[in-house]
């Protein structure tokens, strides 16, 4: 991103009970036989075509909807049955896929569900699905049609999470956090955007504001030279001079730049990963006061020998090895990390992550999504090299505010009390993470 003159610089969600029982047989006979009778739809291509074309979902446990409006009011009966006895607290995800939002929110707005619409008219072209109306689920994997499983499925999630801590806050924000569990059985939650994470910590109190001890920490820098000295990629070598520190230090601070930003934190074992961004400037010889700013990005490895190393793994110049998160080749073909560092890797190993990658086209040098990458870190070196990619692999983010501990799924968020003064209750939950 270039910038001329730094002064200029600047940083960017009934049919009625009568009908329903009168109508009752006639619901079970269209629900034996929704979709066309004697045929079963092809639900993993469909399933694969929503997933690429709108939610970018794969793994969550969702029931979709194709929606169209040429289906006569007795043929989606078995729809509203099957959608108005799920209860509105089993929190599962609804994906409409109508080819009329009006008219599918229309039929379905009364039922309380947690409903995404994506309009499209040529899915019902497709897959033989002749312009029909239908319904399926994914949970856990499994792709099913069965109206009363899909109900008993989605029902037996209608649960009350349990609040295991809570605490007023008036730092993070209510969006933008994620948690992942660290070592010495703490978890984190970090608001990159904020510039802070929250260290929370087990206690032996069974009170509810006392469960946990809470340290906020603060990204810091001891050592500021050893970060602005790391490995760069500049465009323009010839022409695009690094200033010194001392220098970029005075202008930063005259001009408001963010030098660095940690936008992940993970962990696997005792080893922490760290994803950052560092941005550096850059005077340009052929122009007077003509300065570019560089951004490079960067995963950081820590090993956690104590407790209390995790009160530095926002200190990044503390971790062990630092590798250049920059691009990889492999199979003569390029795959540039790009704005995948803002994602969170999955740590599988010591020294393997997955993380999702953007491929460079053979014609053109266009950017597209390449797939989920399995990168080799080799602390010796500081380098990483990418030994298998997964081009069908979903193209979402890897960032989550929930985490499974035990037999429990925890979710941390932030309750607003009053937005203008940024506070609110910092909640912790959990319910029992149903058996896969």
């Amino acid at each position: 991103m270039r910038r001329k003159g730094l002064e200029n610089f600047s940083n960017r969600f009934s049919t009625t009970l009568l009908i329903i029982n009168l109508l009752i047989l006639f619901y079970h006979t269209k629900a034996a036989s929704q979709i066309i009778p004697g045929k079963k739809y092809d639900y993993e291509k469909i399933d694969n075509y929503v997933v690429n074309h709108h939610t970018s979902d794969g793994k969550k446990n969702c029931i979709t909807v194709l929606y169209s409006s040429t289906d006569c009011e007795n043929c989606i009966l078995f729809l509203r049955q099957t959608l108005g006895e799920i209860k509105p607290d089993s929190k599962i995800t609804g994906y409409v896929i109508p080819d009329n939002i009006a008219s599918a929110k229309k039929n379905l707005g009364k039922y309380k569900l947690n409903y995404t619409y994506y309009f499209d008219r040529e899915i019902f072209n497709l897959f033989e699905i002749n312009k029909r109306t239908f319904l399926y689920s994914r949970f856990n994997g499994v792709l099913n049609d069965n109206p009363e499983q899909i109900i008993n499925l989605a029902n037996a999630r209608a649960t009350t999470p349990e609040i295991v801590f809570q605490q007023q806050d008036t730092v993070l924000m209510a969006n933008d956090l994620e948690t992942r569990i660290m070592p010495y059985n703490a978890f984190a939650t970090i608001n990159p955007k904020m510039d802070v994470a929250i260290l929370f910590r087990k206690t032996k109190s069974a009170d509810v504001n006392k469960s946990y001890s809470v340290t906020y920490l603060y990204k810091n820098l001891r050592d500021s030279l050893k970060i602005y000295t790391l490995q760069e990629r500049n465009p323009d070598p010839e022409n695009l001079k690094l200033i010194p520190f001392k220098e970029f230090g005075q202008l930063a601070q005259k001009n408001a730049i963010n030098f660095y930003i940690i936008h992940s934190l993970t962990s696997y074992n005792n080893a922490v990963y760290c994803t950052f961004t560092i941005s550096r400037l850059y005077k340009d010889v052929r122009q007077k006061d003509n300065f570019s700013i560089l951004s490079n990005a960067f995963i950081a490895q820590k090993e956690i020998k104590s407790e209390k190393d995790l009160l530095d793994v926002m200190c990044i110049d503390t971790y062990d090895h630092i590798y250049f998160a920059d691009m990889f080749t492999y199979q003569d073909t390029v795959y540039p990390m790009s704005t995948w560092i803002y994602s969170t890797p999955d740590p599988t190993g010591k020294n393997t992550l997955l993380t999702n990658v953007n491929k460079v086209e053979a014609n053109g040098g266009e950017l597209s999504f390449g797939g989920k990458a399995t990168i080799l870190l080799d602390p010796n070196t500081q380098t990483m090299k990418m030994t298998a990619l997964d081009a069908n692999a979903p193209k979402v983010r890897f960032r989550k505010n929930t985490f499974e501990n035990g037999n429990y799924t925890y979710k941390l968020q932030k309750v607003m009390i009053d937005d203008s003064k940024n506070l609110g209750t910092i909640l912790l939950t959990r319910e029992a993470t149903p058996l896969k």
